[in-house]
């Protein structure tokens, strides 16, 4: 998983497929006044969907990997927290959803958290279970996010 300010994501293009038609994406709209919905830059695979969110208690969630992407997810408004863990440390699966390409899992594992402030965006790859959207110190808060979703095959 990592974490950076939006301004840096052009430093991985190397591993971000079409990294530069997501920059253009961005340099062209400003997130803080798009509408919520589903985006797709011109020429690319990369879709970018834009919305509103209450972050959720922790304990009330599931893990969540990807096989076929990686998420980066985008802090528009407001900030949330992700857990983090090794994807080998999650193996109760309890569905795999596979036209968002999301499974979820049951494991109870704590793993670590890591505070995604406004500005700032957030990238997991298939290898990484993660809890998006979650409450810092469990006070619930209101905010809007894009969820970048680049495929890594």
């Amino acid at each position: 998983m990592i974490v950076d300010k939006v301004e840096n994501i052009a430093r991985y293009a190397l591993m971000i497929r079409d990294c530069d038609k997501l920059v253009a994406f961005l340099e062209k709209n400003d997130l803080t006044a798009l509408a919520p919905g589903r985006y797709v830059p011109e020429e690319s695979d990369i879709t970018v969907s834009l919305f509103e969110y209450e972050t959720k208690i922790g304990d009330k969630t599931r893990w969540e990997t990807h096989h076929e992407h990686m998420d980066i997810h985008f802090v528009v408004k407001g900030c949330e927290e992700v857990a983090w863990i090794p994807a080998q440390h999650v193996t109760e699966s309890t569905e795999y959803v596979a036209e968002r390409d999301v499974e979820f899992f049951a494991d109870d594992a704590q793993g670590s958290r890591v505070l995604v402030e406004e500005g700032y965006f957030c990238l997991v790859m298939p290898e990484d279970a993660h809890k998006p959207a979650l409450a810092p110190q469990d006070a619930i808060r209101h905010g809007k996010k894009a969820v970048v979703k680049v495929a890594v095959n």
